[in-house]
């Protein structure tokens, strides 16, 4: 999913939703959204991987094979 693709199904609810996170595919817990920040994701999996900030890629501590994304993560 791209941001433009959760911008499109995020427009059509109320804006003041709270958001919640789900832990995993099975629905073993949820938690609500604490924030975002934009990264360099490198996926291990197709369902898990690693993520990389500004100053690992700037001191060539992020590995080759990844892609620009935002994370959003949970409060717990």
């Amino acid at each position: 999913m791209t941001v433009k693709d959760l911008l499109e199904l995020l427009i059509r609810f109320d804006p003041s939703l709270l958001v919640v996170l789900q832990k995993d595919a099975e629905g073993n817990g949820y938690s609500p959204c604490a924030g975002g920040e934009p990264a360099y994701y490198v996926a291990d999996s197709t369902y898990s991987g690693a993520v990389y900030g500004k100053e690992d890629i700037e001191n060539g501590e992020a590995p080759s094979g990844g892609a620009e994304a935002f994370i959003l993560w949970p409060v717990n």
